[in-house]
């Protein structure tokens, strides 16, 4: 079972996630440490996430996620979806965002879907092949979350 979480919740998440990529953009940009991308970009994945389903609650006029009813499978469905282009599409904002698949050194593609299990289990990927895509998907990402952050 999943943990109840309400609009305040979510968007308190996006703006402390935001503040933490925000302030290891500055470490990375001044060689202050050493940062882990697949550490950084889940935090990116997390906050864009917590972001789109505050803005999809602001848009429900909702407070809590148990306000949806256990029988509303399109509600419910979007709320624990973890695929951002799902929820953007809901939200009207598609904004031309390309996420490539691209293989795991399992052999598994990873997709739009399933790319924060690939960071958050820090999965190998061949990266001369494939750097560029999962760049794309950093990118997109930040963006989404400046799009958000003006939404919000």
């Amino acid at each position: 079972m999943a943990l109840k979480a309400g609009f305040s919740d979510y968007k308190k998440a996006y703006h402390r996630h935001c503040e933490t990529i925000n302030s290891m953009n500055l470490s990375k940009e001044n060689a202050i440490g050493d940062i882990n991308e697949y550490s950084w970009s889940l935090i990116l994945i997390y906050c864009v996430e917590c972001g789109l389903k505050s803005l999809i609650m602001k848009k429900w006029r909702i407070a809590t996620i148990s306000e949806i009813s256990e029988d509303d499978k399109i509600k419910q469905g979007l709320i624990k979806s973890h695929d951002i282009l799902k929820l953007l599409k809901y939200l009207n904002q598609p904004g031309g965002y390309e996420f490539k698949s691209f293989p795991t050194k399992y052999k598994q593609s990873v997709s739009c879907l399933n790319y924060h299990e690939f960071r958050r289990y820090s999965i190998a990927y061949d990266t001369e092949k494939y750097s560029c895509i999962v760049k794309q998907y950093d990118i997109n990402l930040l963006n989404i979350m400046k799009w958000i952050g003006e939404k919000l």
